[in-house]
């Protein structure tokens, strides 16, 4: 029979994992609840859709949501104004001031893969281009701003671009498509779907995947961590944000690459994609 740990070997492992979960940013806070728009090496609830309406997303203290989205909740007056409390990161479009968010990272439109990109392409497994992922029976993110943002550069637009006749044309190739829609692509990807449309902060992928710039352009979005207004742990959570690293910068070539960012809809475009993706399902 194998002896019991003794306390003092129970406290250095509790102390080992404690200096983990701080060192990957993230705070022992019991009750603390964290739901996120990207996946997290800790405790967290997914928003599989950030583009669905606010009160359609689970309760939260602290939220990771892509910037369109941080900017909506702004513009409801549903984001908590963080008061100086976390050191501003003024300058960005979606919260000029630094006022209500606070930077994670920056994530790019990708076309994920298993393996090199340059080995899986000479073997033909890795889609160039959005036209050619189109016909690969690829994972999409379950995002709309982001299967029509795709669907939009694949003929040549905006991903940001509202005219009627374009969005349109692309409601109708989405229709055909039917895309194979998952909370985490790159997952999909790990456990052998093929190739993947994927949010990347970078051409290396944990679990032995690569991922590579569409030929159509970079399409990208910031990630930012937002404190909803109603919460009740207002304190706590500003506490997970003091904690918080310094985002890692985006690779330079992905920036140049033609980089669009994923902006904001005005209301009328908003309700035309949602009848979209009500449509998708």
């Amino acid at each position: 029979m194998r002896p019991s740990p003794s306390r003092r070997a129970f406290l250095k492992v509790a102390a080992s994992a404690a200096g983990l979960c701080c060192l990957s940013g993230f705070q022992l806070e019991p009750g603390l609840r964290i739901v996120s728009a990207r996946p997290l090496p800790y405790a967290h609830r997914l928003l599989a859709d950030p583009d669905t309406p606010p009160d359609a997303w689970p309760p939260a203290d602290v939220l990771l949501l892509p910037a369109h989205a941080a900017a909506r909740l702004i513009a409801l007056g549903e984001a908590l104004n963080l008061g100086g409390e976390v050191a501003a990161r003024p300058g960005r479009p979606h919260d000029p001031d630094g006022a209500f968010t606070v930077p994670h990272s920056t994530a790019f439109a990708a076309l994920v893969s298993r393996g090199t990109s340059e080995a899986a392409r000479s073997h033909g497994d890795a889609p160039r281009s959005l036209a050619e992922l189109w016909q690969a029976g690829a994972a999409w993110p379950h995002s709309v701003r982001l299967a029509l943002g795709a669907a939009l550069m694949r003929r040549g637009y905006s991903p940001n671009d509202t005219h009627p006749g374009r969005l349109a044309e692309c409601e109708r190739d989405l229709l055909r498509l039917r895309p194979r829609l998952a909370a985490d692509p790159a997952a999909a990807v790990r456990q052998g779907s093929g190739p993947a449309l994927a949010w990347a902060e970078g051409p290396l992928l944990a679990g032995g995947l690569s991922a590579a710039l569409p030929a159509e352009g970079a399409l990208f979005s910031e990630y930012d961590w937002v404190i909803p207004r109603r919460t009740s742990r207002a304190g706590r959570a500003l506490e997970f944000l003091r904690a918080q690293p310094t985002p890692r910068a985006a690779p330079g070539a992905w920036l140049k690459a033609r980089a669009v960012p994923l902006a904001p809809l005005p209301p009328e475009a908003r309700a035309r994609v949602a009848t979209l993706w009500a449509r998708l399902h």
